[in-house]
């Protein structure tokens, strides 16, 4: 199996939540390896790396009305941030 494949398997968020706190210390563990072999190019935790995603993918689905998530998206307010 290709280490992107393994990346993106990894980041697939539905079952993170159900991770315990063992679970990610072997997680971390494993990304760990990861980054000392080579694979990641920089060292991060699993964390770190689900929250990179989580940002990426909740930044497309603002920015693209034809995202097939866009439509669940409150409407925006006028109100300033």
């Amino acid at each position: 199996m290709h280490m992107i494949t393994v990346h993106e398997k990894l980041l697939y968020a539905a079952w993170f939540g159900s991770c315990t706190a063992g679970d990610k210390v072997r997680l971390n563990s494993f990304v760990r390896r990861c980054w000392k072999l080579g694979y990641f190019d920089r060292n991060m935790t699993f964390e770190d790396m689900y929250a990179d995603a989580d940002k990426q993918l909740f930044n497309r689905l603002i920015h693209n009305p034809n995202h097939v998530l866009h439509r669940l998206l409150p409407l925006p307010t006028t109100a300033s941030q």
